[in-house]
């Protein structure tokens, strides 16, 4: 089972936040109502695509071309300060998108108590229009009506306990709780305090939503974040920190920031965190460790894969701007760089975030614009695995079969140099790859020069960025 799950308007709120009121963004809520949807939809066994964006078109067809079995937009509705209620809009009543939208409108309405405003036909809604699946769009309530905005704020975590319950009523599936939060450290690098988080539980809030409104309160907010990032700013284009010096940099962002995260890469009391690796266990060992589809927020640390062998996890470290791009130590350049994620680095290389930051950030996507020697080069040797000598990447397969043969790692490298695969010049397609060379022989004996050759590859689709 294939659910897609799609927020309402634009990410982060720019420049389409949607309807607002009583100090709340449409888009914030249904950010985090979908991220919480997914977590209990992936507790349940049921493969997730989250994507947030305000391009109505492109939405569905990505839904379309992953193949996703359910669609299901978070919305929130708005009208004129008096209508309150939860709706659930479908393509046409009768539909299995109708059959869907009446299990998730009985839960909300069972679950969360508002008004029970029904199942309506809305076909003329490009996300219900242009799905291939049976789809609906979740108004979850009224941003604008008191008592239903309150509930928007103070219940994010029971709107989408009965969206997901409602998506497996649907599917037979048996829904089931996620693991319960144990994040542990606040925005600003601080603990919780145990006895704030016991009072929002005494006034009804959930562990998770609690943690959420401690986060949006002086005492825990990251404010110190918004001067790190007006020094981030002032040091592009400066001098950088030389080879290897992604870590130096995210540990002086921090100290810029005052976060307990920056002092710890500094002092070593809780082992070398300069090693990147480190910070990933570290992380995920204490509650700070995000998933690259919860986004990466302003002053986040984002963990990225950029030697091209995965086995030996992330290698290289940036701290995220919250809109996509990144602050970072460029070592090929010897610069401090403002630049996009996904364009230096491709979407597929996140490997993860620390949460350092803000709170709820981009999703990073699309792929790199760069070659393999620039995206290398780049980072900075953090590990044995680099370049060979052709400018090529070393493949992971081959380096997985010599360490399966007792080799280590940097023996199979030694090796692997020396081998005319790695030591003849080889080109570089326009997706950062080297073109095979079975490809190029082939063509080179149906009569191509091998200029010809090259030039007609670069045109195909295993080729192409």
């Amino acid at each position: 089972m294939q659910v897609f799950i799609n927020p309402g308007h634009a990410l982060n709120g720019n420049p389409d936040p949607g309807a607002c009121g009583y100090g709340l963004r449409e888009s914030d809520v249904a950010a985090r109502i979908g991220v919480i949807v997914e977590e209990r939809l992936r507790a349940a066994g049921v493969e997730t695509y989250l994507l947030q964006s305000d391009d109505l078109y492109s939405v569905p067809d990505v839904a379309n071309d992953w193949g996703a079995d359910l669609f299901v937009s978070i919305h929130c509705n708005a009208f004129n300060g008096v209508a309150k209620g939860t709706e659930t809009c479908v393509y046409r009543i009768g539909t299995q998108g109708s059959a869907l939208g009446e299990a998730v409108q009985e839960r909300l309405i069972s679950e969360i108590g508002t008004v029970d405003r029904g199942i309506k036909e809305r076909p003329g809604l490009c996300v219900l229009r242009r799905t291939d699946m049976p789809a609906i769009l979740v108004e979850t309530a009224f941003i604008d009506e008191i008592t239903d905005n309150a509930a928007l704020r103070d219940r994010q975590e029971a709107f989408a306990k009965a969206i997901a319950d409602g998506i497996c009523d649907y599917a037979g599936l048996n829904a089931v709780a996620p693991p319960p939060n144990t994040r542990l450290i606040s925005p600003n690098g601080e603990p919780y305090e145990q006895n704030d988080i016991d009072y929002l539980l005494a006034q009804g809030y959930t562990l998770a939503d609690a943690l959420s409104f401690l986060d949006t309160t002086d005492k825990y907010s990251a404010s110190d974040i918004m001067a790190a990032a007006a020094y981030a700013d002032s040091r592009v284009g400066s001098q950088g920190y030389g080879n290897n010096g992604c870590t130096a940099w995210v540990r002086d962002f921090l100290l810029h920031a005052n976060h307990m995260f920056g002092r710890l890469m500094q002092d070593g009391s809780q082992g070398n965190l300069m090693w990147v690796p480190n910070i990933m266990d570290w992380a995920k060992e204490n509650g700070l460790w995000k998933e690259p589809k919860e986004g990466g927020a302003m002053g986040d640390i984002c963990l990225l894969e950029t030697n091209y062998c995965p086995s030996d996890g992330p290698d290289h470290v940036v701290i995220a701007c919250g809109d996509g791009q990144y602050w970072g130590n460029s070592s090929s350049r010897n610069r401090i760089v403002k630049s996009s994620i996904a364009g230096d680095y491709g979407a597929e290389n996140v490997w993860g975030y620390v949460a350092t930051g803000t709170g709820i950030g981009k999703t990073v996507q699309g792929k790199s614009t760069r070659t393999a020697a620039e995206i290398v080069g780049d980072a900075g040797s953090t590990s044995y695995v680099n370049l060979a000598p052709n400018g090529a990447a070393y493949e992971e397969n081959d380096i997985k079969y010599l360490l399966g043969h007792g080799y280590a790692i940097e023996d199979a490298i030694a090796l692997l140099s020396k081998e005319p695969k790695y030591t003849q010049k080889c080109r570089i397609a326009p997706n950062g790859k080297p073109y095979e060379q079975n490809d190029i022989d082939y063509l080179l004996s149906q009569g191509y020069t091998e200029d010809a050759a090259i030039a007609f590859l670069a045109t195909a689709d295993k080729y192409l960025r």
